[in-house]
């Protein structure tokens, strides 16, 4: 088994208690938890150790997009039993340990906001409204403009 393997399987037996089916990029498959298996997660490809240590929900939500992973089974459930774990991925001492205690201050909140929203306003006006505000419209017709709506 290499070593990228063995770090996931270090996380996901500590993840689960509930069944679940792991099928590696290379083929390898472990299941972890006992019981009648209902879900399954396949790796399409390796996901880097640093991102899922920086934050481990955000990169296995985007892998899930993005299809470097998929899911065979209920989502809602998968995320259930991952979180109800008390030594879950995201409360292993040996995994958390290794990430830095995240800081909110003012430097950090800036550079947050640029990184979601300082895309440029063209995107936004694909969906915004002419004031460039968010807003909840309700659509009577399906050619309605935004500001009727």
């Amino acid at each position: 088994m290499n070593i990228l393997i063995k770090a996931y399987d270090e996380i996901l037996r500590k993840s689960f208690d509930k069944p679940i089916k792991v099928i590696y990029w290379n083929g390898v498959e472990k299941t972890y938890g006992k019981g009648s298996i209902k879900i399954a997660i396949e790796f399409n490809t390796p996901l880097k150790l640093i991102d899922l240590k920086k934050d481990p929900t955000l990169t296995l939500a985007e892998a899930y997009m993005d299809k470097k992973l998929e899911i065979e089974g209920s989502l809602k459930e998968l995320m259930l039993m991952a979180f109800s774990k008390a030594e879950s991925f995201t409360e292993s001492t040996k995994f958390k340990s290794s990430i830095k205690a995240q800081r909110h201050d003012r430097e950090k909140s800036i550079e947050n906001i640029k990184y979601h929203y300082d895309i440029g306003n063209d995107f936004y006006k694909l969906w915004l409204d002419e004031g460039m505000n968010y807003s909840c419209a309700y659509f009577k017709e399906r050619n309605q403009e935004l500001e009727l709506a």
